[in-house]
């Protein structure tokens, strides 16, 4: 009998830290068919832009390439990894509160593995 496999959800919350905005956790290990939760609290309104084609919306299924928060509404985006090759990818997170890109000890990445 074949293994079904598991998924498994991931947080990462872009906060401001002493004026700067930072990314928790700056690297985050997920595999195929795993869901992220991106959101953004007191980080002033972010925006998330990622390589095309290793994230579609947890929802709609539709490519994420790029997600616009505002930090009133506590906003939250689920997005699922999807008929990707394994391999580091490096993402941008830009917080319009101080007009800075948020680091992740140094810029934040998306590591998938099998």
């Amino acid at each position: 009998m074949a293994k079904e496999a598991s998924v498994t959800e991931h947080r990462v919350v872009l906060v401001v830290d002493r004026g700067q905005p930072e990314v928790v956790p700056g690297k985050l290990v997920v595999c195929e068919g795993d869901v992220i939760v991106f959101q953004s609290v007191g980080a002033g309104g972010v925006t998330l832009v990622f390589p095309a084609g290793i994230l579609v919306d947890g929802g709609s299924g539709e490519p994420v390439t790029h997600c616009d928060f505002a930090v009133e509404e506590r906003p939250r985006l689920v997005a699922r990894l999807s008929g990707v090759r394994p391999g580091v990818f490096t993402y941008a997170a830009y917080c319009r509160a101080s007009n800075d890109v948020a680091i992740g000890g140094s810029q934040p990445k998306i590591i998938i593995y099998r």
